[in-house]
C-alpha cells in the first residue's frame, strides 16, 4: 500500500511537533504529561487492469517507455478478452438458432404422425403423440422459467453483495 500524506499536512505536523518541543525543551518531564501524539495517515485503494499511477509514473522513471509498454500490454488483453466473449456469445446464438429448428421440426413431424393416426382410427395412439407433445412443452416452459428465476436471483443477490462490500 502507498501512504501518501499531502505537503500541507505534513507542514502541519511539523508545526505541532515544534510547539510541543518549545513547552518541553530543557525541562525534565514526565511521561504522563507528555501530550498524545497524534498523526493524519490516509490510504488510497486502487483496483483496475492498470497499476496505480503513481506506480506506473515509477515504472517509468526506472525504465523509460515501460509505462507505454504496460498500457499496451492492458489494451491487448482487454481487446483479446472482448474477443473471446463476442465469440461465445455468437456460439450460443447459433446453438439455440439450430435447437429452435429442431425442436420445430420434430413438433411438425410428430403432430403430422398423430394427425395421420387419429385419421387412421388409431386415435389412442393418436392422443398420445398430442399429449407427449403438451407435456414436452409444458416441461420446456416451466424449466425456463426456473432458470430465469435463478440467474434474476443470483444477479440480485451479487448486486447486494457487491452494494454491502462498497
Amino acid at each position: 500500500m502507498i501512504l501518501v500524506v499531502p505537503s500541507i499536512v505534513m507542514e502541519q505536523i511539523k508545526d505541532k511537533v515544534e510547539e510541543k518541543k518549545d513547552v518541553v525543551e530543557g525541562q525534565v518531564v514526565e511521561e504522563e504529561t507528555i501530550p498524545p501524539a497524534s498523526a493524519i495517515i490516509e490510504s488510497t485503494y486502487f483496483a483496475g487492469p492498470l497499476p496505480h499511477p503513481y506506480i506506473l509514473k515509477k515504472y517509468e522513471e526506472i525504465l523509460p517507455g515501460c509505462a507505454d509498454r504496460i498500457i499496451k500490454m492492458a489494451e491487448d488483453q482487454s481487446k483479446h478478452r472482448m474477443g473471446l466473449e463476442k465469440e461465445v456469445v455468437g456460439s450460443n446464438i447459433m446453438n439455440e438458432k439450430i435447437g429452435m429448428f429442431v425442436g420445430f421440426v420434430m413438433s411438425i413431424i410428430v403432430i403430422a404422425t398423430s394427425t395421420y393416426l387419429v385419421s387412421v382410427n388409431k386415435s389412442i395412439e393418436g392422443f398420445i403423440g398430442y399429449g407427449s407433445m403438451m407435456v414436452l412443452y409444458t416441461y420446456n416452459y416451466a424449466s425456463q422459467k426456473r432458470k430465469e428465476e435463478t440467474t434474476t436471483d443470483s444477479s440480485k443477490e451479487s448486486d447486494s453483495i457487491n452494494t454491502n462490500t462498497k
